[in-house]
C-alpha cells in the first residue's frame, strides 16, 4: 500500500468515515496500523 499523494486526503477520510460511523476510535487505530504499514 503506497502513501497517498496528498498528505491531508488521509486525515479528509478518516473525518468523513468518523461522521457516519460510530466506531471512530476504531477506525482511527485501523488507520493508523495501515500508515505505518504502508
Amino acid at each position: 500500500m503506497r502513501p497517498l499523494p496528498d498528505p491531508g486526503f488521509n486525515e479528509l477520510l478518516r473525518q468523513a468515515l468518523e461522521g457516519f460511523l460510530p466506531a471512530g476510535s476504531t477506525l482511527t487505530s485501523l488507520f493508523d496500523r495501515m500508515e505505518r504499514l504502508a
